[in-house]
Parts: structure tokens; C-alpha cells; sequence
């Protein structure tokens, strides 16, 4: 039998200083461009919103995009996996709920993780 050749890429062990790291990777990866929050807040404040503007801005930000599907599906559920695009969960969750996701955001906390969220 031939043995099998040495990965070498990282192992996650189940010890907590792996997990640990992990935890902070994927908030890393999720985490939202303090502008874009800034600028969805502004939007969202507004008695009479721009549906389009709020959906750009959320589309061109990895993390929001993320925080809003996981913010959908913890509010709508099954109906969340239903919508086609990001423009319909921004209109079935609306206003009030988008200003609570925008204040609940995971925000990045140094410039140098930008480069890893931000679409153009």
C-alpha cells in the first residue's frame, strides 16, 4: 500500500486556541466597511428611502451582503431562502429592520482587512 503523501496545509484541531483563531477569521471575513455601515444608516434614516441606493450600497460591501442573509434568515426563515436577489430582502425586511442590522453590523477594525470585503 502506498502511503499517502504529507499535506501541508493547516490541520484545525479541536483545541481552543485553533477555534479561537478560527472564530476570528470568519468574524474577520463577515465583517462590514465602517463607511458602507455609515452610509446604509444615513440611507436607512430617511422617512422616504432609495431602495436602489441601499441596495448598492449593501452589494458592494462583502460583509453587509453576508450580515443581511444571515440577519434575513434569522428574521424571515424559510422566506429568506426564497428571494432572488439582495433588492427583495431589502424590501421585505424594510426600513426599521435594516436600521437594526446596520447598528448590529460587525464592523472591520483595521484597514488592512478591507481589501478582503469590499466589491467594486
Amino acid at each position: 500500500m502506498l502511503a499517502k503523501p504529507k499535506s501541508t496545509e493547516p490541520v484545525l484541531t479541536p483545541d481552543a486556541g485553533n477555534l479561537s483563531g478560527l472564530h476570528a477569521d470568519l468574524k474577520a471575513a463577515v465583517a462590514a466597511a465602517p463607511q458602507a455601515v455609515a452610509q446604509l444608516q444615513l440611507l436607512a434614516s430617511s422617512y422616504v428611502a432609495d431602495l436602489d441606493a441601499i441596495t448598492a450600497v449593501i452589494g458592494k460591501d462583502a460583509g453587509l451582503t453576508i450580515q443581511l442573509l444571515q440577519f434575513s434568515a434569522r428574521r424571515m426563515g424559510k422566506r429568506a431562502g426564497s428571494m432572488a436577489s439582495i433588492g427583495e430582502l431589502v424590501v421585505h425586511l424594510g426600513l426599521e429592520q435594516l436600521r437594526t442590522m446596520a447598528a448590529e453590523a460587525v464592523l472591520l477594525s483595521s484597514p488592512h482587512q478591507r481589501h478582503a470585503t469590499t466589491r467594486g
